[in-house]
């Protein structure tokens, strides 16, 4: 998506059928003039997360933030998902092996963003086993 961006003509509207990469304060614009109330902004990844909420009074959003910030480790991507998240693009086009993501995520088994990425991948290097290879372990 950024290649197609950066070669097509800035002066022009986009299409509105293409991604939009905005900056997390970006999203909270939108958000806000949307009519909602930002209560957190996760950003520390290649996603932006935004919990919102309606129609709230100034005590229910002090309890709201004070609980999100309780359990943001559970809301907010973590590292490892961005880090999953960046080898998944580079097995993609070519710049690693499916086999390299494979053996970092099974040395993260026990994380859920292993077990997020991992059946992602395998169902992802099924399709392309003419080009990857077959997948270890399996017949």
């Amino acid at each position: 998506e950024p290649l197609v961006w950066s070669k097509a003509d800035q002066s022009q509207r986009k299409d509105v059928a293409r991604n939009q990469f905005c900056t997390p304060d970006e999203f909270e614009i939108y958000v806000s003039r949307a009519g909602f109330q930002v209560l957190a902004n996760y950003n520390e990844s290649q996603s932006v997360q935004i919990i919102a909420c309606k129609e709230i009074d100034e005590s229910g959003m002090a309890q709201e933030k004070e609980r999100l910030a309780r359990v943001a480790d559970e809301i907010a991507y973590s590292p490892l998902y961005a880090e999953f998240y960046g080898q998944f693009v580079d097995v993609i086009f070519g710049t690693a092996t499916p086999g390299e993501l494979l053996a970092n995520i099974d040395r993260h088994a026990s994380t859920p963003e292993a077990a997020l990425y991992r059946p992602y991948l395998l169902s992802l290097w099924k399709k392309n086993d003419e080009l990857w290879g077959k997948i270890p372990g399996q017949d």
